[in-house]
């Protein structure tokens, strides 16, 4: 890699013994970074950011194309103050619904006044600094402390990953005629959706400027496949590159290697990663079996286990995390008879393993499979019809009772993960 191209990104699984001190004193301070002129911002970034008073004085002029993507995202932001700015998304990838409608009060609170029906380019450009300095900060995803981690990126620490976050929940266009939904035919849901696939994209162009990779980017590059998959169609070029970069974050974070720890002893931090894990898996088995090409990922290489079956709420609080793990079986299903998003990530999962053990079957160059194989996958065929119930109840008002007899009813359920 040479010196303009350098960059500093966390290395999984590897010790890093040099000191910054040694390298930075032993070489010229030729660093060039893309997004800043100034050298000093670079500098300051690679042996820890201070304040951001004292950066302030030592940032540079933002390069023109950084400056009208920051200024793009910052004038698309809807007006906080109106009543329906704020939506909710449901689906198996939003379990973090609650940590984006924290971000929007901690937005509205804290930048508000930038962010006002009246936006000054100056103002705005102020704040696209202040955010690009939190952006180049590091970021902790073995944090297990909600209110930690949650802090890394909300209030007077808002980074671009928060941003690219609240645009999958913002309405970008404003309704008409007080709808309670939109529909996908009506002009507002055309308008919102191409603000809100842009946002998407600028804010994660921002983050690979700036950031180090971090779960919620994750969660961003995810996002932007689907969007991207729906404007442009499954089986265009798009929507496969997005993929790809989607799954070779997911290995460059170690999601893959996650530890299979007892469940008492597990945190917010790895239930994030294996729900992560989980739902990017999935998605590329869905992939394979549309477009017919080798997967992403394989289980064979994987050994992140199943997310546990709690609710986003008891996710993301303490006291709620360990009572919800207390009513847990000893697979890790949730005993209350209650479906909640974390259910349909699990059942789901256990449907994509059924499915790639298929997939070696029909893409293995091998002209037959063994003995053992076909019968597993004869015994999984019920399995995977039960779990399909799973997928599609209603996760609001589903039944306790259903949920109970599907899961005791089962085949195999005493030896699935």
């Amino acid at each position: 890699m040479s010196e303009a191209e350098a960059r500093v990104y966390p290395l999984v699984g590897l010790d890093i013994s040099a000191s910054l001190a040694t390298a930075l004193s032993t070489r010229k301070p030729r660093i060039a970074c893309r997004a800043f002129k100034d050298l000093n911002l670079l500098i300051l970034r690679l042996v820890n950011a201070p304040t951001i008073a004292f950066l302030k004085e030592s940032l540079g002029v933002m390069s023109p194309r950084i400056r009208d993507m920051c200024l793009s995202i910052l004038r698309n932001v809807p007006d906080l103050n109106r009543e329906n700015a704020f939506r909710s998304h449901h689906g198996t990838d939003s379990w973090f619904r609650p940590v984006a409608r924290l971000l929007h009060q901690s937005l509205c609170e804290t930048f508000g006044q930038y962010l006002g029906t009246d936006r000054p380019t100056s103002k705005l450009e102020e704040l696209a600094r202040i955010i690009c300095i939190n952006t180049s900060r590091p970021f902790s995803d073995d944090e297990s402390d909600t209110e930690k981690w949650i802090g890394q990126f909300s209030e007077e620490n808002l980074r671009w990953e928060s941003l690219g976050l609240l645009s999958v929940f913002w309405n970008f266009a404003p309704r008409s005629d007080g709808a309670v939904a939109w529909s996908k035919c009506s002009a507002e849901f055309d308008v919102g959706f191409l603000i809100s696939r842009e946002n998407l994209r600028l804010c994660l162009e921002l983050c690979k400027e700036f950031s180090a990779a971090n779960s919620i980017m994750l969660c961003m590059s995810q996002r932007c496949t689907v969007v991207n998959s729906m404007f442009a169609g499954d089986a265009h070029l798009l929507g496969w590159r997005l993929h790809a970069e989607a799954m070779s974050l997911v290995t460059f974070l170690g999601l893959h290697a996650v530890e299979d720890t007892d469940q008492h002893q597990g945190s917010l931090a790895s239930e994030i990663k294996k729900r992560q894990f989980s739902y990017l898996y999935t998605m590329d088995m869905v992939v394979v079996a549309f477009t017919g090409r080798p997967p992403l990922i394989s289980r064979r290489f994987a050994s992140t286990p199943l997310p546990l079956d709690i609710s986003d709420e008891d996710l993301f609080s303490k006291e709620g995390f360990a009572k919800a793990v207390e009513r847990l079986d000893e697979k890790g299903w949730n005993t209350d008879g209650i479906i909640h998003i974390s259910s349909r990530i699990r059942a789901r999962t256990l449907i994509a393993i059924i499915r790639e053990e298929l997939f070696e079957i029909a893409l293995s160059h091998k002209p037959t499979a063994s003995i053992d194989v076909l019968l597993y996958v004869n015994r999984s065929e019920a399995m995977m019809l039960r779990f399909t119930f799973i997928i599609n109840i209603d996760t609001v008002n589903s039944e306790p009772e259903n949920y109970k007899r599907s899961l005791i009813s089962l085949p195999g359920y005493n030896t699935i993960h």
